[in-house]
């Protein structure tokens, strides 16, 4: 009995280090682009957490360079593991539209919610790492972050990244086409 329950407690971290390894390095990302890597990601959020996921996206993937896909896949990765840890949401809706030289993207909850102000007055080590890392990514890009909730509303997270990469029209440190 207790070798049983020892070879399961075994499987559950073999494949949790699958999971993550996976994360760290979509290579879905790599071989078949910026729509299936997304479209798998919200596929596992939906099982993991058992919430339903509406997507309206247009093709994007011939216009940004892999390196830049990569950050937008992380920003979604990190807001969508957010809404899954904290939101308690039954829906989440997901908008990407190509629009006047730019991709807008929006995450939108109908989950719990909170006070965005409360929040990012709380020290380092209280409030995480999510959304600093999230509005890095958008400005590593040329494009910004923009993030509304309030308590009982849900929340929702919208950033837009232009075509060119950047402000000046070229991708930053190393992001070439």
């Amino acid at each position: 009995m207790e070798c049983e329950e020892s070879l399961q407690h075994l499987d559950r971290v073999i494949e949790e280090v699958r999971r993550i390894c996976r994360d760290l390095s979509p290579s879905i990302l790599e071989n078949l682009g910026f729509a299936a890597a997304v479209r798998w990601l919200v596929d596992n959020f939906a099982k993991t957490y058992q919430i339903k996921v509406s997507v309206d996206a247009v093709e994007i993937d011939h216009l940004f360079p892999r390196e830049a896909q990569i950050v937008i896949y992380r920003i979604f990765q990190e807001a969508l593991g957010n809404v899954g840890k904290h939101a308690q949401a039954k829906h989440v809706t997901i908008r990407i539209q190509n629009q006047n030289g730019a991709v807008d993207f929006f995450i939108e909850d109908d989950g719990k919610g909170f006070d965005v102000k409360q929040a990012l007055m709380r020290g380092p080590a209280e409030r995480g790492l999510g959304l600093p890392v999230m509005e890095e990514r958008a400005h590593m890009l040329g494009g910004a972050l923009d993030l509304q909730s309030g308590e009982g509303r849900g929340t929702s997270i919208a950033f837009n990244i232009p075509i060119e990469g950047g402000p000046d029209g070229q991708l930053p440190r190393g992001l070439g086409r």
